[in-house]
């Protein structure tokens, strides 16, 4: 999928259709209840996101995590949710110094809140706050037949506008603005024994995206991503 030619912090402009449909499901449409109390979300979502993530040393790497991710969401009151998430996942990063940590795999776990702000019959706008952490480690020998080994660890904090537009009953429209913070560490041990940090360059960034309802509980959708990070999102969900 290309990447969004739009930057969010060059172009504030390009989200005026996004705040001007915020306004209207804030003060022009009826609301109804909030998230049904019986029903538990539990989803598959599988896809790429690209990153510049920025070391101490000031240099930019070009970052692709690769994610499988199973997640469960169950409300906590009426306009609340929360809920888990558990991945693998791996990392590509082809100009890491070092062979060991060009291709670590590992696992994620994470937490999300969502609050409902607005949901009508057209419209439904969601507050999201979500915190996780990545360990991965990748391997690699040289022609000495030593080991290198390096961890490649970070946590990322995520806060999001999430809007569902409902044209029809089958079909909605995705959008979304949201603020991405990563910290993370490269611990190498073997030959190389170093420590260095690093962060994601762009924090800003948004998304858009479409949702086919399958029946009255099941749904698939897509989403393609810009700004700080870029890349696409398939995900398959049921109410239980």
């Amino acid at each position: 999928m290309p990447d969004f030619p739009v930057s969010l912090t060059r172009h504030p402009g390009f989200f005026a259709p996004l705040l001007l449909s915020l306004v209207l499901a804030l003060f022009s449409l009826p609301v109804q209840a909030g998230f049904e109390a019986d029903k538990v979300d539990f989803s598959f979502d599988f896809g790429y996101l690209e990153y510049q993530w920025l070391g101490a040393d000031g240099v930019a790497r070009d970052t692709t995590v690769r994610k499988l991710n199973a997640a469960w969401l169950q409300p906590l009151a009426n306009r609340l949710r929360g809920g888990l998430q558990l991945a693998y996942l791996d990392v590509v990063q082809t100009d890491n110094s070092l062979p060991s940590g060009q291709n670590p795999t590992g696992w994620g776990l994470g937490l999300t809140l969502d609050g409902l702000l607005v949901d009508s019959k057209l419209v439904m706008l969601l507050a999201r706050l979500s915190f996780d952490y990545q360990a991965t480690q990748g391997a690699s020998t040289d022609t000495a037949g030593n080991t290198q080994v390096s961890d490649v660890n970070w946590s990322q904090a995520v806060g999001g506008l999430d809007l569902v537009i409902r044209p029809t009953r089958s079909l909605d429209v995705l959008a979304g603005a949201e603020y991405v913070a990563i910290n993370g560490k490269q611990s190498n041990s073997g030959p190389v024994d170093s420590t260095s940090t690093f962060k994601n360059d762009q924090p800003s960034g948004y998304y858009a995206g479409l949702r086919i309802n399958l029946g009255d509980n099941g749904a698939i959708s897509l989403k393609g991503y810009g700004g700080g990070r870029t890349g696409a999102r398939l995900a398959f969900s049921r109410l239980f």
